[in-house]
């Protein structure tokens, strides 16, 4: 299971924003059509982008068209983003693996 919340904030514009849709897309291409994932975003508000969804072909292709369509705009609001993200873990019982993936951060914020 992969769940990727994305900031989707104003400072993620241009080649930031780039970088973390590729960094989900390629976590995306690890996963099988037996596994599931979420995509959420935050800025000003958190955004659930897909709900947890089965990863077949389907299901990849609505998680891909949902990440094309994240926009950079707003402040930060990181709680909200994982606390979807968080919610969309609680709706199963178990998971063999797990991954979320949250925030690129760009050289010049290191």
């Amino acid at each position: 299971m992969q769940l990727s919340s994305i900031d989707c904030s104003g400072s993620m514009s241009g080649n930031r924003i780039r970088l973390a849709r590729l960094a989900v897309l390629k976590a995306l291409k690890l996963l099988g059509p037996e596994d599931s994932a979420a995509l959420t975003t935050f800025s000003h508000n958190g955004n659930t982008i897909r709900p947890l969804t089965q990863v077949d072909e389907a299901g990849s292709m609505a998680l891909r068209n949902g990440l094309q369509h994240t926009m950079p705009d707003g402040a930060t609001n990181l709680f909200e983003g994982w606390e979807l993200a968080a919610k969309a873990l609680s709706t199963i019982a178990t998971a063999s693996r797990v991954s979320f993936c949250c925030r690129t951060v760009a050289p010049t914020e290191v």
